[in-house]
């Protein structure tokens, strides 16, 4: 009994490792531009609507710094910090 259930274990575990090299993740590299800090925006509080607390939106010249574990909301602070940078600049 134990060896058929130590079988099936080791048959969903060999399918989870099937599932998980198959993934286009695995291995390739991926750029991504954080738009929020490549270029400053146009109009920083039209912007300030989207961001409701306890996210917040930086000046632009303000620096990111260290931020501190807020318990209720289960997130780090400089997580939720943003500066409201876009790519209409760049055009």
């Amino acid at each position: 009994m134990a060896e058929a259930s130590d079988n099936r274990e080791a048959g969903a575990a060999s399918q989870r490792f099937a599932e998980r090299e198959a993934d286009w993740r695995n291995g390739p590299l991926v750029y991504q531009v954080i738009v929020d800090r490549f270029a400053p925006p146009s109009n920083l509080d039209a912007k300030r609507h989207l961001y409701d607390p306890p996210r917040k939106l930086r000046k632009w010249d303000e620096k990111p710094k260290r931020g501190t574990f807020l318990e209720d909301a289960g997130v780090w602070t400089q997580e939720i910090d943003f500066w409201g940078g876009d790519l209409l600049l760049q055009r």
